[in-house]
């Protein structure tokens, strides 16, 4: 008798550990809006630090993963390399974004979403309007959930990149996606109000364009809850790029004149 019981007990235990537990399935959330800024730098630029600090600032403020930060190195000859550079930060695709963006009136200066305060402005503005704007940004919804998923390679120095739109609204015109790669922490010569300097911290320098300058065509429909996906590939040159440092930016934008306006916008490490 009391082996029964006792095999009774265990089956009863046996069962009630096998028992599945109903799985919670969360409720979609509002896509988390971040704000893209494309700052217009240059290494002979000597007011440009002083934009690139405000920059740094904002980000504090507004926090490192909401403020998406690109420092294009595309102000003609300001963006010259001098001669005992150690790198080489200007380059046509990033020439070619710049272009399509808009002019600069005078610098420090950057694009804040590429929002454009009157219709055919520049989007470039001076350091007085950032704050302004950001706010504003900050404000607007769009309704569109932006991730990037990496996988590096350490032997053949390639990145795979996964990019994943998730509308909760349904878009209408035209959009397109941009893909870029940023490194963080390099070390080289800039001129800095008047002094030139030899070990000044270059901050998220944009290095290269995976897409078109003016970005790839979504040619589907952005239909809520229907979910898009794009996939590049990149190889880092050489080892001054440091994977470590090196980020994927990705953003949704509008391609039209004037209207360039960014939507969404996301950024991951290479190496996780």
């Amino acid at each position: 008798m009391k082996n029964i019981l006792s095999f009774l007990l265990l089956s009863i235990l046996a069962l009630t550990a096998c028992k599945e537990k109903p799985i919670t399935i969360p409720e979609p959330a509002t896509p988390k809006r971040r704000v893209l800024v494309e700052e217009l730098t240059g290494v002979r630029c000597t007011n440009c630090p002083d934009g690139a600090r405000t920059l740094l600032s904002l980000q504090s403020t507004f926090g490192k993963d909401n403020l998406i930060l690109v420092s294009n190195h595309s102000a003609g000859s300001f963006s010259f390399p001098y001669p005992d550079s150690k790198f080489k930060f200007n380059f046509p695709e990033g020439q070619a974004m710049s272009d399509f963006i808009g002019q600069p009136i005078g610098f420090p200066t950057a694009a804040i979403g590429r929002f454009q305060l009157n219709s055919g402005q520049s989007p470039f503005v001076s350091a007085s309007l950032w704050a302004g704007l950001l706010n504003s940004e900050f404000a607007k919804d769009y309704g569109l959930g932006l991730f990037i998923k990496t996988a590096y390679n350490a032997t053949t120095r390639q990145v795979k990149i996964e990019v994943l739109m998730d509308p909760t609204q349904t878009l209408v015109g035209e959009h397109r996606l941009s893909v870029i790669i940023t490194q963080d922490s390099i070390v080289d010569s800039q001129l800095d109000n008047g002094t030139k300097l030899k070990e000044y911290v270059h901050r998220h320098v944009l290095r290269g364009v995976l897409s078109s300058p003016t970005g790839d065509l979504i040619n589907e429909p952005i239909t809520a809850g229907v979910l898009l996906q794009r996939k590049y590939t990149f190889t880092l040159p050489d080892d001054t790029w440091k994977p470590k440092n090196c980020s994927v930016v990705a953003f949704v934008h509008h391609g039209g004149t004037p209207d360039k306006e960014v939507l969404q916008v996301a950024e991951h490490h290479v190496v996780d």
